[in-house]
């Protein structure tokens, strides 16, 4: 068992519980002294019933910074909602339910490698559909700027008058930031803010 963080929390619980164990295994009476070594059993599947919750619960909160993060990729946006949605699911499979005893304790531990090493997977994965989706966008759109004869490319971005939230002042900076990533393989290019 390691000994830190909620999968630890169990061994630092019985620590103690544990060295009255030895003793009590250690007495060639130890027989005598059944109450109390099934008082220490019950405590135990008490923690690890516990550590289990402990447990079940960082996994989710894992999962919903998970879906956050996915969602604060500037390349989030080029992906369609279907992919996204493809996205989500994935990570929301990597959920597992476990018993509160020790099999389930060593079902979340095992996990919870495997839930931030394909989290962040997924998170490459979505990066690198979201570039090709503009790179592939970029190149249409110089193929069209070329058929009008155009050098400079111009977008447009839409901008509220008045921004009032954190959440709203983070969804522009997304925008801008997706922007940039698809004007940065322009030499010129023209930008203009529009009011919302």
């Amino acid at each position: 068992m390691p000994g830190s963080g909620v999968p630890g929390q169990p061994k630092q619980d019985c620590a103690d519980a544990l060295e009255r164990l030895a003793d009590h295994l250690a007495d060639d009476g130890c027989y005598q002294h059944a109450p109390d070594l099934n008082t220490l059993l019950t405590a135990r599947h008490a923690n690890v019933a516990t550590a289990v919750a402990g447990m079940a619960q960082v996994q989710e909160e894992r999962i919903r910074d998970g879906e956050q993060r996915l969602k604060h990729i500037p390349e989030w946006a080029d992906l369609t909602q279907e992919t996204q949605a493809n996205a989500l699911d994935q990570l929301a499979s990597l959920r597992l339910t476990a018993d509160h005893d020790l099999a389930g304790f060593q079902r979340l531990y095992s996990n919870e490698y495997d839930l931030l090493t394909r989290l962040e997977a997924l998170e490459q994965r979505v990066i690198d559909d979201g570039r090709e989706r503009q790179r592939r966008r970029v190149e249409d759109q110089k193929q069209k700027d070329i058929q009008d004869g155009r050098v400079k490319t111009s977008r447009s971005i839409p901008v509220p008058e008045l921004l009032s939230t954190t959440a709203e002042i983070d969804e522009l900076i997304r925008r801008l930031q997706a922007l940039r990533a698809e004007l940065s393989c322009y030499g010129a290019f023209e930008l203009r803010f529009e009011r919302d």
